[in-house]
């Protein structure tokens, strides 16, 4: 009796792992970040009244995680299991906008918060949709208010755009979200002249 009980585990142990070295490897994750190509190497510091810095970034909830969401439908979005931001979404939102902003200005705009106090203008940004759609239309929703030193609102800017995927894929839609966020960065560096 115990031979076909081991006889038995024997069978069962081949079956598990046949079924496992059958089954579709599991896709690898692939890594995204928000580098548009901006390059601030070269450009002078701001000095005096030309100081200015982006203060905050806030993002929607929604978008507040690892994997780049997509929308479903009118209501229905989904966040992508293997293809996730390299940092988080507000840091690279950061990034990418103060390189372009810099970039657009001729001098490089303060980024370090431990000198926010010395900066003349202050940019806060909040973005309430950055994602895509099954359809290919990408679309950046928010707004971000520029401020003095003082706390005096310098302006307020309402940002709506909306752009296609040149091809399908992750790859493409990041591409499109950088092309919008530098649209926002040249409406933000305006703001600062």
């Amino acid at each position: 009796m115990s031979r076909i009980w081991i006889g038995t585990a024997i069978a069962v142990v081949a079956g598990l792992l046949a079924v496992g070295c059958s089954s579709p490897a599991t896709p690898e994750r692939a890594y995204y970040l928000l580098r548009g190509g901006n390059s601030t190497a070269g450009l002078p510091p701001a000095s005096g009244e030309q100081r200015a810095g982006i203060r905050t970034v806030e993002v929607a909830p929604y978008l507040d995680r690892a994997g780049i969401v997509v929308g479903l439908g009118p209501n229905e979005v989904r966040e992508a299991v293997f293809h996730l931001w390299a940092e988080p979404l507000r840091s690279g939102i950061r990034a990418h906008l103060e390189d372009r902003v810099s970039e657009q200005l001729g001098y490089v705009i303060g980024g370090s918060q431990a000198i926010a106090r010395t900066w003349r203008k202050r940019v806060d940004i909040a973005i309430r949709q950055l994602h895509g759609l099954a359809s290919g239309e990408v679309r950046l929703a928010g707004s971000f208010t520029v401020t003095s030193g003082g706390g005096d609102v310098l302006a307020v800017e309402q940002v709506n755009a909306t752009t296609r995927q040149s091809e399908p894929g992750y790859a493409s839609l990041v591409a499109a979200e950088i092309q919008l966020l530098d649209e926002l960065g040249d409406q933000i560096a305006d703001s600062l002249r």
